[in-house]
């Protein structure tokens, strides 16, 4: 599948490698082996680890968060828990409830880190 020009493919988005292409006359040749170009493309890497790393950082901490908070409620929710049994609710339909709400919990929290390293790259990107 060629379109019957000398350009390379694009890179892939997480591929941080410059592909030199197969130089057929001189002017694609000095164009891939460019210091300049070669920094530049060594510095968007750069910039996309960071923003890998970032992202990563802010998943551990929600995770962190999440377990915590339903630790949490759980520790609080104990006497309401032994009531709810006493009154004859099943173990599994108070499990769901704390699951529930612990995913709730996620789906929000994750989200808005999303939209956060999104608005945050975007930024990057603009520099």
């Amino acid at each position: 599948m060629s379109d019957g020009g000398d350009s390379p493919p694009p890179p892939s988005d997480l591929n941080c490698r410059t592909r030199v292409p197969a130089a057929t006359n001189r002017s694609v040749m000095r164009t891939a082996t460019n210091p300049q170009r070669t920094l530049t493309a060594s510095v968007v890497c750069a910039e996309k680890v960071r923003s890998f790393l970032i992202a990563c950082r802010c998943l551990t901490v929600s995770v962190v968060g999440i377990a915590n908070t339903t630790l949490v409620a759980t520790m609080e929710r104990i006497s309401e828990i032994g009531l709810r049994r006493a009154l004859g609710t099943l173990d599994r339909r108070s499990a769901r409830h704390l699951l529930t709400e612990s995913v709730a919990l996620v789906l929000i929290d994750g989200s808005l880190h999303l939209i956060l390293h999104s608005c945050h790259r975007q930024r990057l990107l603009r520099r």
